[in-house]
């Protein structure tokens, strides 16, 4: 069983966020993110959970982020209840190795669809 995540995108045609974007600080959805660089080859540089806005603006100034700044950060996240959250990101973290490993949250691993999944409506 998985679940199946709304990830955000911005602009038009549906670009990924970037970033360094200063409106991302004011989302107040709570779920996950991923945050990577697109250049090739691409690399997960962190996953989390959280407010995501607040999330967001903590990451923006953090200096281990900020070395892959140059790399035209992304950015998307989804929404996830609160129960759901620590294994989603637990599920996240296994299958995408992020450059920036964080302590988790003991959680069974729940898996869903990733952000580049071309099944997301």
């Amino acid at each position: 069983m998985s679940f199946q995540l709304i990830w955000w995108r911005c602009g038009q045609p549906q670009d990924w966020c970037s970033f360094d974007c200063k409106w991302i600080s004011t989302v107040q959805t709570r779920g996950v993110y991923v945050i990577w660089y697109a250049e090739q080859p691409s690399k997960i540089v962190q996953v989390g959970q959280g407010v995501i806005g607040e999330r967001l603006r903590a990451h923006q100034s953090d200096p281990e982020i900020l070395l892959y700044a140059a790399r035209a950060l992304k950015v998307s996240w989804a929404a996830a209840d609160d129960e759901s959250m620590s294994g989603i990101e637990n599920y996240l973290a296994s299958a995408l190795d992020p450059l920036i490993a964080t302590a988790r949250q003991v959680a069974s691993p729940i898996k869903v669809n990733l952000p580049w999944d071309v099944s997301q409506t």
